[in-house]
């Protein structure tokens, strides 16, 4: 991506409020709704694109060859949209949130570890806001977060 001067989007996506769904219809049910999800996520990706189910109800989504932060966020926004559309469980329609988190290589940073990091921040603003949203990485929420831990 830095050679061919492409942005690459790390996100991480976690559905907002899942744990109900499991503790209402089962583990069973929760994972066809999770079926579900990556189908939509997959769609909703261009070719190219990778989606990969991290554990629970987390995805990470890799958007590659991004020519600028515009094209990240409609990406974004369609992975949002494929969501909305409702679920049905046992005869009965769900709706379904997802918070996303997104950093972007080489921008905010060209180490793994510090992506992971910014992404999961980002991640979790977006929850702390009300969720159904995306956050972009930001370096101040960064700073306030290593702030807070010294």
């Amino acid at each position: 991506a830095r050679r061919d001067q492409w942005q690459l989007a790390v996100c991480f996506l976690d559905l907002d409020d899942f744990k109900p769904i499991n503790d209402a219809w089962g583990h069973s049910a929760g994972d066809q709704i999770l079926m579900e999800v990556a189908q939509r996520l997959k769609q909703a990706m261009r070719a190219g694109d990778t989606v990969a189910r991290l554990g629970g109800d987390e995805f990470a989504l890799l958007l590659s060859n991004l020519a600028d932060i515009k094209g990240c966020q409609q990406a974004i926004e369609r992975v949002l949209a494929v969501l909305q559309a409702p679920f049905t469980i046992v005869d009965q329609s769900i709706l379904l949130k997802a918070s996303v988190g997104v950093t972007l290589y080489p921008d905010d940073s060209a180490d793994p570890d510090t992506l992971l990091r910014h992404v999961e921040q980002a991640m979790y603003i977006a929850k702390q806001s009300g969720g159904d949203r995306y956050q972009l990485f930001d370096a101040h929420h960064d700073r306030r977060a290593r702030d807070y831990r010294t």
